[in-house]
């Protein structure tokens, strides 16, 4: 026979003179068997106190899904709120851009759809477009024998053209009609 013996808990203590003395802190002494007695009070100690680890640590993993699901519902939330705002800007610029094109259509007197597909600054392009709408009028409407042509472009057909190019001609046309 060896001179070891396994004890309840598994672990292997030795066996042999002195092996079933032990002495404490305080220098008692205890038999092999007390001292077993007091490692199991001490494991089940720890044993209970740590009972409940497992559905602690469970409640913890929930308690982080729950946050996480709430942090992503909340990112969620701020990513379509700031989407919405920009929808809002991009329309509240459409709006204020096309409220300087009709003000600048009416005060230099020019075709508002040719103004609206122009970029850039509306004010300068309406007074490109009206300082071109002049330049178009210096030059006489005569056929080539030198004698004035009549006014064949009404407003109607103005209005009835799709091209706004060819709107502007056939306005500054016009006005060049009327003024002779």
């Amino acid at each position: 026979m060896s001179d070891e013996t396994t004890s309840q808990e598994g672990i292997t203590e030795p066996q042999g003179e002195g092996a079933n003395e032990n002495q404490s802190a305080d220098g008692s002494q205890f038999t092999q068997e007390e001292f077993n007695r007091l490692m199991a009070r001490e494991k089940r100690a720890l044993r209970e106190k740590y009972a409940d680890y497992d559905v602690l640590k469970e409640k913890a993993a929930q308690l982080d899904a729950i946050e996480e699901a709430q942090k992503s519902e909340l990112e969620r939330a701020q990513e379509e709120a700031q989407g919405w705002k920009a929808k809002y800007d991009e329309l509240n610029e459409q709006v204020e851009r096309r409220n300087a094109i009709d003000r600048a259509a009416a005060e230099y007197k020019v075709d508002a759809a040719m103004l609206a597909r122009m970029s850039g600054d509306v004010d300068e392009n309406a007074k490109f477009l009206a300082e071109r709408s002049e330049s178009v009028l210096k030059y006489p409407n005569v056929r080539d024998e030198g004698e004035r042509m009549s006014a064949s472009i009404t407003e109607d057909d103005i209005a009835a053209e799709k091209d706004p190019a060819k709107r502007v001609r056939m306005r500054a046309e016009l006005i060049a009609q009327t003024r002779k």
